[in-house]
């Protein structure tokens, strides 16, 4: 039995590793923070509808901000990490899976802290000052739907998918979301619309305008279905370096 505190003391220095690791990489905050901010400013630049609104005016920006930590930055990353010695050298038990995933789980939850905050401090403007509250409702929806989107996320690591193929496998699904909630929201009857139905950025999108649903069915089915995938992926967990063929 490993005590209580190690196990603290090894989360919390692999999850400033991870850390570490994400904040060397500047491509990261261009595509998660400034490019959405400037598409923001494109869309809306010339408009004047709707901007006395910022919480539903930019939800679809936050809704394609979360996607990119969590399938880009959560799960694109379990897949690379699988493919390398650090998994075989390191993640060979249960308890050494556990760790992982909880210290991965919260560096990229801190990171989506970061993103959300910084599209905030960095698009706002637009639309006024800065209010303190608005700022905290936006925050709670951003992470507790980033929690939602990082159950599917992990969910898609245990497609047998090496690390080229899940960038491109996720490169496409982030553009047929994007695409789907573009042209549903442009064709209010059709394809299109039944398309959407099924689209995690548009749920994702509502929740950040609206807020999340009130019914207790909804949270009886979240309490179950996100422990049931989370140890049925670390159970499942692939492990499979590249220099393993050799």
């Amino acid at each position: 039995m490993i005590p209580d505190q190690f196990l603290a003391y090894r989360i919390k220095s692999l999850t400033g590793l991870f850390l570490k690791e994400h904040l060397k990489e500047p491509i990261g905050a261009f595509w998660g923070i400034i490019s959405p901010a400037a598409i923001f400013y494109m869309f809306n630049i010339h408009s004047k509808a709707g901007l006395e609104n910022y919480v539903s005016t930019s939800s679809f920006f936050f809704a394609y901000v979360i996607s990119t930590v969590a399938f880009f930055g959560y799960g694109f990353y379990i897949i690379g990490r699988r493919e390398s010695g650090f998994s075989r050298s390191f993640i060979y038990g249960s308890t050494a899976k556990i760790i992982f995933h909880i210290s991965h789980f919260i560096a990229y939850l801190l990171i989506g802290f970061i993103h959300c905050t910084l599209f905030y401090l960095l698009t706002k403007p637009f639309f006024g000052d800065y209010i303190l509250v608005e700022y905290r409702v936006i925050l709670g929806r951003f992470l507790g739907s980033y929690v939602l989107l990082c159950t599917l996320s992990i969910a898609l690591t245990l497609i047998p998918l090496g690390f080229q193929n899940a960038n491109t496998f996720l490169s496409v699904l982030s553009f047929c979301m994007v695409t789907t909630c573009v042209l549903a929201a442009r064709t209010p009857e059709g394809f299109w619309q039944h398309a959407d139905f099924f689209n995690p950025l548009s749920h994702i999108a509502n929740v950040m305008s609206h807020g999340f649903p009130t019914s207790v069915s909804f949270y009886i089915s979240i309490s179950i279905l996100m422990p049931g995938i989370f140890f049925t992926c670390i159970k499942y967990m692939r492990i499979n370096p590249v220099w393993s063929r050799y």
